[in-house]
């Protein structure tokens, strides 16, 4: 009986030890995989009233990327050689212009975990932007929004998806 204890014991030993974890590697910048060139592939205008109330989804959202003509637009984001944001054009062709601010800088409000992009020109005027979610952005999407506030609530919001 002693015997069996022993062995149920190294047994148990044995086989309750656990493979070691490799080591983790350094985080990645998330400013790094915001820069490039990035495509408009669509634009929804969200009700925020309309959601709030429980209204039906074709009432809720809109596509607006063909019926306002957003086909070819292009926002460029350009960083230094240590990953920080330097500069951004707009590249709208015919589409309409999202930021309203054709070139200038632009810069995160947190460089680890940025939640908002901030455009700014030369003479001082300035644009902001969400980051709406980071799903994506290691395969080429990129996920911003932006909504108008009245009264301190949001009214419409705009969601803007990009692809490299």
């Amino acid at each position: 009986m002693k015997n069996i204890i022993l062995a149920i014991f190294f047994l148990s030993l044995f086989f309750s030890c656990r493979p070691e974890f490799e080591d983790i590697r350094q985080p990645e910048s998330r400013s790094a995989g915001l820069s490039g060139t990035w495509t408009l592939s669509s634009v929804f205008q969200v009700d925020e009233k309309a959601v709030s109330k429980g209204y039906p989804d074709f009432v809720q959202r809109i596509e607006l990327t063909e019926k306002a003509g957003f086909n070819d637009y292009q926002l460029v984001l350009n960083q230094n050689s240590d990953g920080r944001p330097t500069s951004f054009e707009e590249v709208n062709s015919d589409a309409p212009e999202i930021i309203g601010i054709t070139s200038g800088t632009w810069t995160l409000d947190d460089p680890d975990y940025p939640q908002e992009l901030t455009f700014t020109n030369e003479a001082g005027k300035s644009f902001t932007m969400k980051i709406s979610t980071y799903l994506g952005l290691a395969e080429g999407e990129l996920n911003l929004s932006f909504s108008r506030i009245v009264d301190d609530e949001p009214i419409v919001t705009y969601e803007y998806k990009f692809v490299k």
